[in-house]
């Protein structure tokens, strides 16, 4: 299978019990988080590269909000059928402006995968390992090139005040690992997305397969993408500052 370009990493969701599929001319090929390779991984700027007239705040705030409307879910449900069976669809996403309605189609489709992104054993993993590296070789290519994509996705929209930032953090993970992950780091706990969201969203039986993370694990698995974090913001840092002084 040909890497997925950058457009539609964000935009994957299946329907229920079904895989999505990428038609090519010739072939059907199914698609897994094993395929999830950015054809640029090292270059930032193929990264959200237009947000059009969006800022980096409503960004965050669609990414990290415990409320969304009903058209946002009929929307983001449309947008599955289109890329279950056009190929077509892709552009037509490529051109959405509605940052809720993207934020609503990676969450749902990191939701309704078979399997975590980060299962039992990478877990374990991550509570044994402390190295960034060590952790990230250790992990499946698909598992560590979703989790570094959506990473640098993180460092476009910074700087963020802190509890946006890990209201975001506390949401990403949970839907990583299908489980609930509290971060006992917000300044006002209310803000926190899981205990804001758990009890009415259990109230509709929606996401009755989560289970509650336990609280040393969750700090390890926050520790962890902390430190990621801190190692991609240098990276990239590094190599605008070069690219800065390269045009001069």
């Amino acid at each position: 299978m040909e890497d997925l370009p950058d457009e539609k990493l964000l935009a994957l969701k299946p329907k229920p019990e079904r895989e999505l599929s990428i038609k090519s001319d010739t072939e059907t090929d199914v698609f897994s988080t094993s395929d999830i390779v950015s054809q640029k991984s090292d270059d930032i700027d193929s990264v959200c590269e237009d947000l059009g007239s969006l800022s980096t705040i409503d960004v965050a705030e669609a990414l990290g909000t415990t409320d969304v409307e009903e058209g946002i879910y009929t929307a983001a449900d449309i947008y599955q059928q289109k890329l279950n069976d056009k190929d077509s669809a892709w552009k037509d996403l490529a051109n959405e402006q509605n940052q809720y309605v993207l934020a609503e189609i990676m969450w749902s489709w990191l939701d309704q995968l078979k399997e975590p992104i980060l299962n039992a054993q990478d877990l374990s993993v991550i509570m044994k390992t402390r190295e960034v590296d060590a952790v990230l070789q250790k992990l499946e290519r698909g598992t560590r090139h979703t989790i570094e994509y959506i990473m640098k996705i993180i460092y476009k929209l910074k700087p963020l005040e802190d509890d946006m930032l890990t209201k975001i953090y506390e949401k990403l993970l949970s839907y990583l690992t299908h489980q609930w992950v509290v971060i006992d780091s917000f300044k006002d706990m209310s803000t926190s997305w899981s205990m804001s969201t758990r009890d009415s969203i259990m109230d509709t039986e929606t996401k009755e397969h989560w289970t509650e993370m336990k609280k040393n694990q969750a700090l390890a698995l926050y520790t962890f993408f902390i430190q990621l974090q801190e190692t991609i913001d240098k990276k990239f840092s590094a190599m605008s500052n070069d690219k800065t002084e390269n045009q001069k």
